[in-house]
């Protein structure tokens, strides 16, 4: 009977031990986790930003006005890019001085087609399928070649006007957790919604991916590494990405990523439809193609100030 006691006594304790031993090594496992994750959190939080401008090819007044935005990049807080879609005389003039310009901080980014297309990035742009264009090519090169390296890339087109680098550093300071900033876009649940939703383009979506399906203007737009990691697996996954009307937004809200649309965007639409009215240091406008008039409206608001 004693030996029986004293083998439930020595089971009991020996329960207890096993007990706190586990309990031990799950607080080091979840203290180590909670560590892994604030260093990985502080650590998205202290990466560069970028500023990529898409454009069809190499232009120099396109490069000025990037590099004014650089000279007042005081504490170094993006890198700049110019993606290019064509190879042409400009860009090799451009490319063949870039050695004794001070502009280290500005990169005009020519990918070949054919790296992004082997890759899925292609297709995104409505009259070019099956082909690499410049958001593309600069969606491979941020989210294959420079994976990770910034907390968020912004994807402008050449012809979307806004004032100066601190237009899109106030909206960087507004909204520093958003995985997308865009327009303010439109969002079908299931066909019924999409056949009394009239657009040309729905079908481009059609046996790519479920509904939610979106549509809206992505002229300029700022794009988390989060979501440029959910591109870059559709791309590679599926081969080719979705239309870009529908790409972000879309692939957003199936991963239940956070979108913003800043009152900002307001005056991005798709034909000449500009209210001049919220002409300002604040807006983006679009579309404004003429880049020499662009300067003339940024002069025009300088002289406002003063």
């Amino acid at each position: 009977m004693k030996l029986s006691f004293l083998i439930f006594i020595v089971f009991i304790l020996f329960l207890f031990l096993l007990k706190l031993l586990t309990n031990d090594k799950n607080k080091d496992n979840k203290d180590k986790e909670n560590k892994n994750n604030k260093d990985n959190k502080e650590d998205k939080y202290t990466k560069k930003r970028a500023i990529c401008f898409l454009s069809a090819s190499f232009s120099v007044k396109l490069y000025e006005f990037v590099k004014e935005m650089a000279r007042d990049d005081y504490k170094k807080e993006y890198d700049f890019y110019i993606c290019i879609d064509k190879y042409d005389k400009d860009y090799k003039d451009y490319n063949d001085d870039k050695d004794d310009r001070d502009d280290k901080n500005i990169t005009i980014l020519f990918v070949h087609g054919k790296k992004a297309e082997e890759h899925g990035f292609k297709s995104s742009v409505l009259y070019f399928q099956d082909r690499a264009c410049s958001r593309d090519k600069a969606l491979y090169y941020f989210s294959i070649e420079k994976k990770d390296v910034y907390r968020d890339v912004w994807m402008i087109e050449d012809d979307v006007f806004f004032y100066d680098l601190e237009s899109i550093k106030r909206l960087d300071r507004q909204y520093p957790h958003s995985d997308l900033l865009t327009k303010q876009f439109d969002i079908v649940l299931n066909h019924k919604e999409k056949d009394q939703m009239y657009w040309e383009n729905w079908h481009f979506l059609e046996n790519k991916i479920g509904f939610p399906w979106t549509k809206g203007m992505i002229c300029s737009i700022r794009v988390s590494s989060s979501l440029l990691s959910i591109i870059r697996n559709y791309a590679i996954k599926n081969e080719t990405l979705l239309f870009d009307e529908s790409m972000f937004t879309t692939l957003c809200l199936h991963s239940n990523l956070i979108i913003d649309t800043p009152n900002e965007f307001q005056e991005i639409d798709y034909y000449d439809h500009i209210n001049w009215n919220n002409l300002n240091q604040t807006n983006f406008l679009h579309p404004v193609k003429d880049l020499t008039f662009q300067k003339y409206l940024r002069q025009q608001l300088k002289e406002s100030k003063k």
